[in-house]
């Protein structure tokens, strides 16, 4: 399944947040809240690591998310509206931990989009060969994969086991 963060996986550097941001999106269409959290992870992730690579970021000694988005240097090398949109995938994800029932699915498209937007801008920034890229939400009503049930593996289990008895 092809999604808007598939982009990621070309630059080995971005391993540690790639995936988070992949799974974030592949789990909209089952669970919007899901969606949302995983999204403030790779961003949280991704701002770490923005603070391991880049020379003109100095860690804060409070390394929460927040104190590390709102830091002078961090506004210096995100422009006003990367860091509103950083803001709002902060918050956003804050509530979905504490208020699931507000999240929306407009809201987890808008939090994807967002992401979508740091994301590129890392890639730009930090990445070795880039290429623009854009948002598709067309992406995110790709059809989700339908779940898989207990019943359905104990099935599969017992057709392998009875291949390999006829096998042997």
């Amino acid at each position: 399944m092809t999604t808007n963060f598939d982009f990621l996986l070309s630059d080995p550097q971005f391993a540690s947040f790639a995936e988070t941001a992949i799974a974030a999106e592949q789990i909209y269409p089952i669970n919007s809240v899901l969606s949302v959290l995983g999204c403030r992870q790779a961003m949280e992730v991704a701002v770490k690591w923005m603070y391991s690579v880049d020379d003109a970021l100095v860690m804060p000694y409070d390394t929460k998310l927040v104190s590390l988005m709102n830091s002078d240097e961090f506004k210096d090398v995100v422009d006003r509206d990367l860091h509103k949109r950083l803001e709002y995938i902060r918050r956003v994800g804050n509530a979905a931990a504490h208020e699931p029932k507000y999240i929306t699915k407009d809201k987890s498209r808008l939090v994807l989009h967002n992401l979508h937007v740091f994301m590129d801008f890392i890639a730009y920034c930090y990445g070795e060969n880039y290429t623009e890229t854009t948002f598709d939400p067309a992406l995110l009503e790709a059809p989700a994969l339908a779940p898989v049930t207990v019943q359905s593996e104990i099935d599969a289990v017992i057709e392998q086991v009875n291949k390999n008895a006829i096998a042997a």
